[in-house]
């Protein structure tokens, strides 16, 4: 069983998957020269808690790159632009994120069914929430919003349980379908001036 990886120095990109599969991984550094993680490259890492980065070139994530880890807490570096659907699918053991104000838009399927996750910073210049970025993410009580989002995409907060209070700001102009559907624990929601359209079912 594969436990331990040393990633030399010299490393400058990893390919899609490298890692996919290695159940038994704990732990890795990934080198300072590195500028992107790929597609699943620890997908089904399931063992795998914590992932430390050396340098802050780091500009993309793939897609499903954390599918079924064991990550509890993430604080992505700053630099990161794009984050691929998702990234952080079924992490079932994370309970709090720090996304930097480089990225500006949060894809499908970032968190979805992350039933742990507690606390979400969000970036300052954040614009658009894609579909089902928190689905079923029904232990989250609370999110802060950035003035700048503009759009909360169908699914964003689907069967968020536990969420109580949002304040919509005044730029947001679109709420898709079934966007805070099943947020059984919302008891009242003032929606914004500059709100163009909202969707099917939305709460």
């Amino acid at each position: 069983m594969l436990r331990n990886i040393s990633i030399p120095q010299s490393v400058t990109s990893i390919g899609e998957r490298a890692f996919e599969g290695c159940s038994s991984l704990t732990a890795i550094t990934i080198p300072v020269g590195v500028s992107s993680l790929p597609d699943r490259l620890f997908k089904d890492c399931s063992s795998l808690e914590n992932i430390t980065f050396e340098g802050g070139n780091i500009s993309s994530f793939g897609q499903e790159v954390f599918q079924r880890t064991a990550l509890t807490a993430f604080t992505m570096p700053d630099g990161v632009a794009s984050v691929g659907t998702g990234c952080f699918d079924r992490c079932s053991s994370l309970t709090s994120v720090h996304l930097p104000d480089s990225l500006t838009e949060l894809p499908s399927q970032l968190f979805i069914h992350n039933e742990y996750l507690v606390s979400v910073r969000l970036p300052a210049r954040l614009t658009r929430i894609e579909s089902s970025a928190f689905y079923n993410c029904f232990r989250l009580a609370s999110i802060a919003f950035p003035e700048t989002l503009t759009r909360i995409e169908d699914y964003a907060f689907y069967n968020n349980r536990a969420l109580t209070n949002i304040t919509l700001l005044a730029n947001i102009s679109y709420i898709g379908d079934y966007a805070f559907q099943d947020c059984s624990s919302l008891a009242s929601i003032e929606l914004p001036a500059g709100l163009t359209s909202m969707g099917r079912d939305a709460f």
